[in-house]
């Protein structure tokens, strides 16, 4: 097991579990309470522990103590911001080691590659995808970032033997009309990587999946979204709602969150990981 070095933190093992555990239930707790919903730790307890069962049970995988600190670093400091809290970057800690067509039976088993990437395949093999070209038939996106690249087979297709388009070359895997999927430009399917496939200044439309301009408050919002700060009222963009005012839609709300008739607290980990709303309880 690696250790720590330059001052970055180091997290044993035999002490993961638990502490990832402790990043966000003992976290998100906070942002339930803020945003006016239930939390049932146990189940968050096990959505945890369950996510790393296979891993930490794989004694063949190497385990990367350093990259398992920053990364319990980065999930706490996302629970504490109630933003968006995935555990799932926190893979990268265990590294599989074997090679290309060698046996495995699950992803973890496989060593990443070059590019970052790599699968067990239907017939139990590894696969290292190698990056591909615009226009190219694919299989899987990969959004390169800190870390290891977070792959995925497009929605709607089975993963097989193929190239996979990295965000870095701005390209994703997208099903065409035909049902083949090549590498296209992130634009032609934002939201595959919402934060970053749009230019400076557009939004992606999560439902058209298409990026756009906003509409400031006071324009038209016929044809195209109103941006940040408001909602689509009689064909205006009108400015969003404080908490405690009435709303028939979250679209209303400046917290993003309509229950019970009322504009309520919101934050994406409250979403993701709290119960239903005890508003007007």
């Amino acid at each position: 097991m690696s250790g720590c070095t330059g001052g970055d933190p180091s997290v044993e093992h035999s002490q993961f579990q638990q502490q990832i555990v402790h990043a966000v239930c003992d976290t998100v707790q906070t942002c339930c309470t803020a945003a006016e919903r239930g939390f049932n730790a146990m189940n968050c307890v096990d959505k945890v522990a369950d996510a790393f069962t296979t891993p930490l049970s794989d004694g063949t995988l190497y385990y990367d103590s350093t990259l398992a600190g920053r990364c319990l670093q980065q999930v706490t400091q996302a629970a504490e911001a109630c933003g968006t809290v995935d555990v799932t970057p926190c893979y990268d800690a265990f590294v599989g080691t074997v090679p290309p067509g060698g046996a495995c039976s699950v992803i973890f088993d496989c060593a990443p590659g070059p590019d970052g990437f790599a699968i067990c395949n239907y017939a139990n093999v590894c696969e290292q995808p190698a990056r591909g070209a615009y226009g190219q038939p694919c299989s899987y996106t990969c959004i390169d970032g800190p870390g290891l690249p977070q792959c995925h087979a497009p929605q709607g297709m089975a993963s097989a033997g193929g190239v996979a388009c990295h965000s870095s070359n701005g390209l994703v895997c997208v099903i065409g009309p035909t049902g083949a999927a090549t590498c296209e430009p992130q634009t032609a399917d934002c939201t595959q990587n919402p934060t970053g496939a749009c230019p400076q200044g557009q939004l992606c439309d999560m439902v058209s999946k298409q990026c756009y301009t906003p509409v400031p408050i006071g324009g038209s919002c016929a044809q195209v979204p109103c941006g940040p700060g408001g909602y689509c009222a009689g064909g205006v963009c009108t400015p969003q709602k404080p908490n405690a005012a009435q709303c028939a839609d979250k679209s209303e709300c400046a917290s993003n969150d309509c229950e019970k008739g009322l504009c309520v607290p919101f934050s994406q980990a409250a979403q993701d990981w709290c119960g239903e709303s005890t508003a007007g309880q």
